[in-house]
């Protein structure tokens, strides 16, 4: 009974509209890419404001070395990293998501 209950907690939960922000993110390798171009995005905005990695950082709320590894190709980013640093930059995250779509 009690094991039961416990899967039922565990399926429910994972129905929650903020589960998905606590994975991290998987990609296949043609999502990988495309994740790269996001990044690539970002980077290029941040760039051209001219704001370093640690002002982004703090406006965002998140750690330099995340902004950092990823802009060095070593990690991605989860979602809701994605839009803090999108939001930090004055992009919304539709904006960077179209911008960052292949030509």
């Amino acid at each position: 009974m009690e094991k039961m209950a416990s899967r039922q907690l565990k399926a429910s939960s994972m129905n929650s509209p903020h589960f998905s922000d606590l994975l991290p993110v998987t990609p296949t390798f043609a999502d990988t890419h495309y994740l790269h171009n996001v990044i690539g995005c970002l980077t290029e905005a941040r760039r051209e404001k001219q704001i370093g990695v640690r002002e982004v950082a703090r406006r965002a709320r998140l750690k330099e070395a995340t902004i950092s590894k990823a802009e060095q190709g070593a990690v991605i980013p989860r979602s809701h990293e994605f839009r803090a640093w999108s939001r930090a930059l004055g992009l919304s995250w539709e904006q960077v998501w179209t911008l960052s779509l292949p030509r």
